[in-house]
């Protein structure tokens, strides 16, 4: 019995296998025999025997029996696509038809010496390609620049290089036809000499190429098509018909194409969705991994020296598009700077129109044209909705369905999970073009803002002490953090600071503390020009905080002086705001280790929630008050005075259902257990914290717990288990950019790894 494949894991298999390895497998799913690989390959049959072997075990197949291993490989791969005929019995060996001698083919130069990161699909479209294959229609789609076109040859290669020492032949003829009117050059944009656009152009070439035009060309035109069509069912072809969306006249063509005989099998390329019914295979953007190589290998064949930090300057500019990271390459090839090309990759009308133009230009004045623009403020995706409230009421709901449907059969976006995504070069084209429309782009702008502060005031809560599900709101991060930047850019005061308020917060517990402290500089500027004192106040004391959570040593007396600074302004702020920055000021106190001077404004705090009218802040202000006369304990090794603030802290917490401030508690209670070397007591409180920390994704405090969890292990002596639990610290502080905490960690796993 075999374990169940993933896909992800036979792609992961191809992937890692040797080239050597893959030959062998793409002629096994062409559907050779043992012999025929040989010959193929030059090597024993032996040697063939052994590579199936290590095929089998990168596809975890080597538990079955030797003979039927081939099998097993060709059901696998046909697992994973459902219209082939699943493989229950001995693969049909090539038909014994005569064939001509030699394929005749038209089939243009190639201009690569590699097909890179579509090794699976190649598999796949080798399959399909084999004559035997019952599909006789076969569409690749995607976007302009993704490389349809090269895979489709490069299949068509890989079978005409079959030719060389064979008596027989897969196909007669590989007929190539392309409607594309340009080509992509350094040089710029070069308009190809041939162009096959019509049907007549399409007919032309199939004779000119099997020596029939002269006779067709006789014809009157009605009989045209039935010479051809009777010509092909006498000839094994595979017609290859390439941009099919510039194709004129296209229903006519698609009549013909779905006329073809069967002898004859036809691949279409085309950048629009849903062009041919038959099998298809739709291309994406290359992943990072794929995209790298991509990269290296051009850099290599151009002779290019970059840096591995140029490699993922160019890897994230061109969003794993094949089409950029050539021309990209090539320009650096030219003598360009890499600064100045990616500077220019989208300005740069030639790649932008090559890869874009084409599809947009039919859409301007109507909704869909429209939909692009906002589309392009969204910088990661865009849900359905909000494009839906930004374009009511100007579109109706069928209009808004009909654009959307109309931008992705043109593959000028990504729908998933009903989420709207641009590749980073259409989006970076979209939002030069809207640029050009500056009355839209203020409308669009306006209607955007307007949908992010109300999709914050949704999600977020105005208690930010507290812990909520912010899932939402990450999830709109990206777009989140533009609109918060945009309207920095453009002094949009009030948005701004309504997207503060209510993203306070959010950005304390999911660790986003670099933009808040771009915020809050910018903040205090702007404040400090409207003599707005209580935003002053409020700018210094949550900067002065989030320097606090960094927690990075050289900045700590800076954090102080903003603190101490705004307590100079506390005044135009409320008691409870002062009671937060008087806490904030003791946190400070406490990272520098002056220990009594935080005590004493400890002492001082005592006296504030006896005159505080709401009783929910005043239970707070005493849990805070506990919680850090707890730290100072904890830090001066008091652990017995420690034990028992954290335990009444987190009693009163639990009285008024603090979540966060019970949580906290409980994870400093088991680094003081930890002191006290009570490994029971401190597992059974980090295991709990851990899970409300990762449940309300507190990422600060799940760090925290992963760090005790290591030192607990190094503890016990499970060194294997601390190193575990080390790099994951190692992984959150450094995201979080804790280096105090990073650098703890770093001596820990150093000590673990030599002592282990």
């Amino acid at each position: 019995m075999v374990d169940p494949v993933t896909f992800d894991q036979i792609l992961k298999a191809i992937q890692q296998n040797t080239p050597r390895q893959f030959e062998v497998l793409e002629r096994l799913l062409q559907g050779c025999s043992d012999a025929e690989i040989a010959q193929d390959l030059c090597v024993t049959r032996a040697t063939v025997r052994k590579h199936v072997e290590r095929l089998c075990q990168s596809f975890q197949l080597s538990q079955i029996p030797r003979q039927s291993k081939r099998l097993a490989l060709l059901a696998l791969f046909a697992q994973y696509r459902p219209s082939l005929p699943k493989a229950s019995g001995p693969r049909p060996e090539p038909s014994t038809e005569p064939l001509s001698a030699s394929c005749r083919h038209n089939l243009p130069t190639s201009d690569h010496t590699r097909l890179i990161g579509r090794e699976a699909q190649l598999i796949w479209l080798l399959e399909v390609m084999n004559p035997q294959h019952p599909a006789g229609r076969i569409s690749i789609e995607g976007p302009g620049g993704v490389g349809k076109t090269s895979l489709v040859l490069e299949g068509a290669r890989r079978y005409l290089s079959r030719s060389v020492g064979s008596t027989g032949l897969p196909y007669d003829a590989m007929i190539f036809t392309s409607a594309q009117p340009q080509r992509l050059t350094l040089s710029g944009i070069l308009p190809k000499l041939t162009q096959n656009r019509t049907r007549q152009d399409i007919l032309r070439t199939i004779c000119r190429l099997l020596d029939r035009l002269y006779e067709w060309v006789a014809l009157p035109e009605p009989e045209q098509v039935v010479f051809v069509q009777d010509l092909l069912s006498r000839t094994r072809t595979l017609l290859i018909v390439d941009n099919l969306e510039s194709l004129e006249h296209r229903d006519q063509i698609l009549s013909f194409l779905y006329d073809l005989p069967a002898q004859t099998k036809v691949i279409i390329t085309s950048r629009e969705t849903a062009q041919l019914e038959g099998l298809t295979l739709r291309l994406e953007a290359l992943d990072p991994k794929a995209s790298l190589a991509l990269i290296q290998h051009q850099a290599k064949q151009k002779q290019v020296q970059i840096s591995p930090h140029g490699e993922e300057a160019i890897q994230a500019r061109t969003g794993g598009l094949p089409a950029a990271i050539v021309y990209t390459l090539g320009q650096m090839a030219a003598g360009y700077s890499i600064e100045d090309v990616l500077e220019e990759l989208v300005p740069a009308t030639d790649l932008a129109q090559y890869c874009f133009g084409q599809s947009i230009a039919p859409l301007k004045g109507r909704p869909a044209h429209e939909l692009l623009l906002t589309l392009g403020l969204f910088p990661r995706s865009a849900p359905r909705e909000a494009l839906q409230q930004i374009h009511r009421p100007r579109y109706t709901s069928p209009q808004i369905a009909q654009g959307l449907a109309q931008l992705h059969h043109l593959s000028l976006c990504q729908i998933r999970d009903g989420r709207y995504t641009l590749m980073p070069l259409t989006q970076e084209y979209v939002l030069a073009e809207l640029k050009s429309y500056p009355q839209w782009e203020t409308q669009i702008r306006e209607r955007w803002l307007r949908w992010v502060v109300e999709f914050v005031a949704r999600h977020s809560t105005q208690d930010w002490q507290e812990w909520t599900e912010h899932h939402a709101l990450d999830q709109e991060w990206e777009t989140l953090r533009e609109a918060v930047d945009w309207c920095m850019a453009w002094d949009r005061c009030e948005e701004f600071y309504q997207l503060w308020n209510h993203l306070k917060g959010f950005s304390h517990t999911w660790g986003y503390w670099e933009e808040r402290l771009q915020w809050m500089e910018w903040l205090r500027d702007r404040a400090e020009q409207r003599q707005d004192w209580a935003k002053v106040t409020e700018a210094l004391t949550y900067r002065g905080r989030t320097l606090a959570l960094i927690n990075h040593p050289e900045r700590w007396q800076e954090a102080l002086g903003a603190c101490l600074q705004a307590w100079e302004l506390r005044h135009s702020q409320s008691r409870s705001f002062q009671f937060e920055l008087l806490i904030c000021i003791v946190v400070l106190l406490i990272r520098l280790e002056r220990f009594q001077q935080a005590m004493a404004w400890l002492d001082e705090a005592k006296t504030w929630f006896s005159q505080e009218s709401d009783p929910t802040r005043s239970s707070r202000q005493q849990i805070y008050i506990l919680y850090y006369q707890a730290q100072i304990y904890l830090w001066t090794r008091d652990y017995d005075q420690a034990r028992r603030l954290y335990q009444e802290a987190g009693r009163q917490a639990t009285s008024i259902s603090w979540q966060r401030a019970i949580t906290y508690s409980r994870a400093w209670l088991a680094a003081v257990a930890l002191e006290q070397e009570q490994w029971s007591e401190a597992e059974a409180l980090l295991e709990l914290s851990l899970q409300e920390a990762q449940h309300y994704q507190d990422r600060r405090c799940i760090a925290l717990c992963r760090r005790s969890f290591a030192r607990l292990e190094k503890q016990r002596g499970d060194l294997t288990k601390a190193r575990n639990w080390v790099e994951l610290a190692c992984q959150d502080f450094k995201h979080l950019n804790m280096i105090q905490e990073l650098r703890e960690m770093e001596t820990l796993l150093s000590g673990a790894c030599e002592n282990g």
